[in-house]
């Protein structure tokens, strides 16, 4: 009876401490994966996306008013006032019209000043003559020889006050008026009746309609790459009912960076100009171009946003997954690349990089490498 009873005791302190054991491995089973769960919970989360194949795009876009491709200043450098302004912005013009009439009143003043000055010089002239011709028999030789040097100095003076007083009237008559100089559109005013012109500063600005009409447009650096002096290309003109019209590429230059570099290339725009043939144009209507264009042969294309940059190089920030007995873990991972060429979006590179990828392009904090992250 006593063995039984003891025997009955071992078998149940052996159940209790099984139970105890099978308790504890539970709890502890249940603690770690609460654990691990509040612990994945505090990780940053990640949006992924993976490589794909494909071809660079470009979008081409620009967008300015139509102008006359060449305007003319119009200099008035008499420093005479403007007595009339016989035009206004934006009126069309004939070759030998008058734009503009100046105030001469003060350079006739002085012609009639010169004029006056000139016939006095007659009147002595022909007083010295007849002083000569009535002296001129028995007279004395050195008196005779003074009164034709008198004379002689006499129709030097008159010589020299003869193209004054005609170069005064020359410019009375080359600046009484500013004439077009060809067909035109008048582009830019800038005269006042009673204000004299500043000197150096065009009057008028002329646009000769015969050359056509152009667009400037500032179109992003790469974008602009893509186009070819010649090209022809579709213009919506937005100026009252919208219409397109023919562009064609006539100059691609530089007009300046905005910002820094981009991966694979560098940013800022270039000035695309296109001419124009329309005969509805009068000239600042807003118009615009846009196209999109496929570029090169289909590559790993990768987002470009996602590219960055340490000492070593470029690299991409992927997710690499790891399987545990109590739940899959994911890390972030470099993997360096290099970038062959790119458009707005997406960079074709080249390296350790596959399509099943799971590039980084998103974080809701910052994550280097080798940092455990959730996905989002």
């Amino acid at each position: 009876m006593t063995e039984l009873s003891e025997e009955l005791i071992r078998s149940r302190r052996k159940r209790a401490i099984r139970l105890a054991a099978a308790i504890f491995a539970g709890c502890l089973i249940i603690f770690t994966f609460y654990s691990n769960t509040y612990q994945s919970l505090t990780l940053p989360k990640v949006s992924v996306e993976q490589p794909e194949i494909g071809q660079l795009s470009y979008e081409i876009e620009g967008e300015g008013n139509v102008a006359p491709k060449r305007t003319i200043p119009l200099y008035h450098q008499s420093g005479w006032p403007v007595a009339q302004v016989q035009i206004q912005e934006g009126e069309l013009v004939k070759k030998g019209q008058t734009l503009l009439t100046f105030d001469t009143s003060q350079a006739e003043k002085s012609l009639a000043d010169e004029e006056d000055r000139l016939a006095k010089q007659r009147l002595e002239l022909e007083k010295l003559e007849k002083a000569l011709t009535r002296n001129g028999i028995g007279g004395e030789t050195a008196a005779l020889e003074e009164t034709m040097r008198q004379i002689a100095a006499l129709k030097l003076d008159m010589s020299i006050q003869s193209r004054k007083v005609e170069s005064i009237r020359q410019e009375i008559a080359r600046n009484g008026t500013l004439a077009a100089p060809f067909d035109g559109l008048v582009a830019v005013l800038e005269a006042d009746e009673g204000v004299i012109p500043s000197q150096g500063k065009a009057v008028v600005q002329l646009s000769d309609l015969s050359r056509g009409w152009e667009l400037e447009a500032a179109v992003e650096a790469e974008a602009a790459g893509q186009l070819a002096v010649g090209e022809v290309l579709d213009v919506r003109i937005r100026a009252g009912e919208s219409r397109y019209v023919k562009g064609t590429v006539s100059a691609i230059g530089n007009e300046g960076l905005a910002g820094g570099q981009t991966a694979g290339g560098s940013s800022g725009t270039k000035q695309v100009t296109l001419d124009i043939a329309d005969d509805k144009l009068s000239g600042g209507e807003p118009a615009e171009f846009s196209l999109t264009r496929k570029v090169g042969m289909p590559r790993m294309l990768v987002p470009l946003s996602a590219i960055k940059t340490d000492a070593q190089g470029e690299y991409l920030l992927v997710v690499r997954e790891t399987k545990r007995p109590l739940g899959n873990e994911m890390k972030a991972v470099k993997q360096y690349v290099r970038t062959e060429s790119a458009d707005a979006t997406k960079a074709a590179v080249s390296g350790a990089v596959n399509k099943n990828d799971k590039i980084i392009v998103e974080a809701s904090q910052p994550v280097s490498d080798g940092d455990p992250v959730r996905l989002n």
